[in-house]
């Protein structure tokens, strides 16, 4: 685990750090959160979550059910995520690997970062014998799939 610096911890602003926070909250177990419970959560006033959500919805990194009047993560993540995506080619790195290993067991095959001390965020590809059918993002335990350290934990 790194620790940070008396001067990076001072040079980080607190607001975009709440704001991050909030993303973080959400689950494929919760994927809809309202106010209360997120200010509950990250212990910071209601009016001051509520903030937060506003700004975060009119960047389209959240959105508002308009049925449940709770937050969700918003398309712009998506989209975002898209990016970092392209630019990581391990997947197709990857792929001549994970053919093989589905043609020895006859099994889905998983490919997700490893992060330690929390569920893992995943790229599950369906890889049947003669065709991929896609990406989803699925959160699955460790022994589900075959992983890689993630890059800022590299070399350490």
């Amino acid at each position: 685990m790194t620790t940070e610096s008396s001067s990076s911890k001072s040079s980080r602003l607190s607001s975009v750090a709440a704001a991050v926070r909030v993303l973080k909250c959400f689950s494929e177990v919760e994927p809809e959160i309202g106010i209360s419970s997120l200010a509950k959560r990250l212990s910071l006033a209601k009016s001051t979550v509520h903030r937060l959500a506003v700004t975060l919805t009119s960047e389209g990194l959240l959105e508002q059910s308009p049925e449940t009047g709770r937050y969700r993560l918003g398309i712009n993540l998506f989209v975002m995520g898209a990016l970092v995506r392209r630019r990581l080619d391990v997947s197709n790195m990857a792929q001549p690997f994970l053919n093989v290993l589905r043609e020895q067991t006859g099994e889905t095959i998983h490919l997700a970062p490893l992060q330690p001390r929390k569920p893992p965020s995943h790229s599950h590809e369906e890889l049947h014998r003669h065709h991929q059918t896609g990406l989803l993002h699925l959160r699955r335990p460790g022994h589900c799939g075959f992983w890689w350290p993630r890059i800022d934990e590299q070399g350490s």
